[in-house]
């Protein structure tokens, strides 16, 4: 059974930032992205665009590591593996996923472009606190290390559910 879209995501940043609302300085405590709409389409796009780069990357990793003539045979084992053990990755937690997306982005060219469509996505669909707008300047402020968790989580949550259907 294939879960629901989620209509909004809730992370809580592990490095705080300062930002102004209402005359005041405020540290930034959570990060509030809804759900992808058709004002995001463009930057939707690129990011599923790079995700095809890392799918082929993986696969010519994995094509240039074994012998074509064993093929059949670690498919054989694949198979059996499969059946044996539930490798279902819908039942995977949500933070494997995320773990296993964040280790992937490193593995194709282009990771600069997709941040750069994340980084609009996150202007156009996230507030601060579920309170303030997100702006280009909170995205300067954020940990990279906590942009790219929080890419894979959008990927995981979003774009990888609405290919599930």
């Amino acid at each position: 059974m294939v879960e629901q879209i989620k209509s909004e995501i809730k992370y809580k940043l592990k490095v705080p930032f300062k930002y102004s609302t209402g005359g005041s300085q405020k540290d930034a405590k959570e990060l509030v992205i809804k759900a992808p709409n058709n004002e995001v389409e463009d930057e939707i796009i690129k990011i599923e665009e790079y995700l095809g780069k890392i799918d082929n990357k993986m696969q010519e990793l994995i094509f240039s590591k074994i012998d074509i003539s064993k093929i059949e045979d670690v498919q054989k084992k694949l198979t059996e593996k499969k059946k044996s053990h539930d490798l279902n990755i819908e039942k995977m937690p949500e933070e494997e996923k995320v773990k296993g997306v964040v280790n992937s982005l490193r593995t194709a060219e282009g990771l600069k472009d997709c941040l750069i469509a994340f980084r609009r996505i996150l202007e156009k669909t996230c507030k601060v606190d579920n309170i303030e707008q997100f702006t280009d300047y909170m995205y300067t402020q954020i940990n990279p290390s906590e942009t790219r968790y929080l890419l894979g989580k959008y990927i995981v949550n979003f774009i990888g559910a609405s290919l599930q259907d």
